[in-house]
């Protein structure tokens, strides 16, 4: 029996450190500024890097409210990926913006897939040919596991409308 959770033990080790790298930051080749890789989170923004950009924008932006009280309603069974670039002036702006959307309607975190990409779109280990990405940021809608709609680049009106009206054609 000790064996055997011995085992167990060392195979769950072995299973951890073969995950993948999350939040994982190189220095770009063309820039020689720190950039996030692959995939991440919202942790990776407190690195020194990108909190200042992160939180300024975060903390400036101010959500419609009357649009809040809709997605809240509509945000069940929806999944959200999403391919940034931290170089990108693009995705400093609307990320802060985009995760201050989803505080605001509590947004369950384990429904959202964060990659980052580098300057040729490559988000490292992780393959994204088959999400079709041409512009950064790209932010893709599902509801119950099938794309319904994306912002890309920057919205047409803001992060939360254009998710409102992303939710109420899903319908």
């Amino acid at each position: 029996m000790k064996n055997l959770l011995t085992l167990i033990f060392i195979l769950c080790i072995l299973a951890v450190t073969n995950a993948q790298e999350i939040n994982k930051v190189i220095t770009g080749p063309d820039s020689e500024k720190e950039m996030l890789i692959g995939p991440c989170n919202r942790q990776g923004f407190e690195h020194a890097a990108f909190k200042s950009w992160f939180d300024k924008e975060y903390q400036d932006y101010i959500p419609d409210d009357l649009t809040i009280k809709e997605l809240r309603k509509r945000k069940k069974d929806v999944q959200i990926t999403v391919v940034i670039g931290t170089w990108c002036s693009d995705t400093r702006r609307n990320l802060p913006r985009f995760f201050k959307v989803l505080d605001a309607i509590k947004f369950d975190q384990n429904n959202l897939k964060l990659l980052a990409v580098d300057r040729k779109k490559s988000a490292g280990e992780v393959n994204i040919s088959g999400l079709g990405i041409s512009l950064i940021p790209t932010f893709i809608i599902s509801k119950n596991e099938s794309e319904i709609g994306r912002i890309v680049e920057n919205p047409t009106l803001s992060i939360e409308k254009d998710m409102l009206l992303i939710l109420m054609t899903g319908d």
